[in-house]
């Protein structure tokens, strides 16, 4: 049963994981796009 508690926490510690990298990568595009059209007005 420990064994099961343990690996549940570990995959939703992954889960969590995988959601911050995701939300990371989409703000760094979202910068990207908007240095992108500054630069292009400038």
């Amino acid at each position: 049963m420990a064994v099961a508690i343990a690996a549940v926490a570990t995959a939703e510690a992954a889960v969590v994981e995988a959601a911050a990298v995701a939300v990371a990568a989409d703000r760094a595009a979202v910068a990207a796009v908007a240095g992108a059209d500054l630069a292009q007005k400038r």
